[in-house]
């Protein structure tokens, strides 16, 4: 088994991804396609989120990050099989091989859900050092008032972090866009883009699900990239190579 062969068995295509496409992850470090999933897919995305969630009280992101003011999810790959299609998507995966060019795992695919009145967080980028790609699924609407996603166009190409460049990377950015897209859309960003989510100022939790991809062997952690055995079995052997985590 080798990647091209895993991504074509996996619905990759080179009409996968459009030139548009390519384009805008080159040229703005970012692709965002709304509409992918089916509204009644995001919702039990994020209901499940939200199940999850309160099943593990306390222990909900130990298995990955607590953030203050997030409810923070990790290894959703053994959580419920709705989450596949969030790191198996064909789509996001051309894209995930575009920017990687062949040499990528999955290193973790998590869940946060931004809480009423928090959410805001500096600006950053997902890995410095290394090629990376972050497939992030909107599974709420990203509403201006809820804590959408804020990303810096082009600051993949930037020579420094924000912490470097920015005398506090909380604050906004003259370049700074908000996602504002409805539930079911994908966004894809190098790992290098700058972004960050912001304050949710309504009264319910907004919902995000994130793939993200290192190179192979590279990854975040071990620790939590263990399959059960029942997703071992569910997925198939292209799925196990383009994730590339333990039994």
């Amino acid at each position: 088994m080798n990647m091209e062969t895993a991504l074509f068995d996996l619905g990759v295509r080179p009409g996968s991804l459009t030139d548009a496409d390519r384009a805008s992850l080159d040229r703005e470090g970012c692709m965002i396609v709304p509409n992918v999933l089916p509204p009644a897919l995001s919702a039990e995305m994020a209901a499940r989120l939200d199940a999850i969630a309160a099943a593990e009280g306390e222990d909900a992101g130990k298995d990955f990050q607590v953030e203050k003011g997030a409810t923070r999810l990790g290894s959703l790959i053994n959580k419920d099989p709705v989450f596949d299609t969030c790191f198996l998507h064909p789509r996001g995966l051309a894209a995930v091989n575009h920017i990687m060019h062949g040499d990528f795992g999955l290193s973790s695919i998590t869940g946060r859900a931004a809480m009423p009145g928090e959410g805001l967080q500096s600006l950053h980028r997902d890995n410095e050092a290394l090629d990376s790609a972050n497939v992030l699924w909107a599974v709420s609407d990203f509403t201006p008032d809820n804590g959408p996603t804020r990303l810096i166009p082009r600051s993949h190409l930037f020579p420094t972090a924000p912490g470097e460049a920015m005398a506090d990377p909380v604050a906004r950015h003259p370049d700074e866009i908000y996602v504002i897209v409805p539930a079911g859309t994908m966004i894809v960003i190098n790992g290098r883009t700058w972004h960050s989510g912001t304050r949710n100022n309504t009264s319910r939790p907004r919902h995000l699900v994130s793939a993200f991809f290192l190179p192979r062997g590279r990854y975040q952690t071990d620790s939590h990239r263990k399959l059960t055995e029942a997703s071992q079995q569910r997925l198939g052997d292209s799925a196990h190579f383009v994730i590339d985590h333990e039994y």
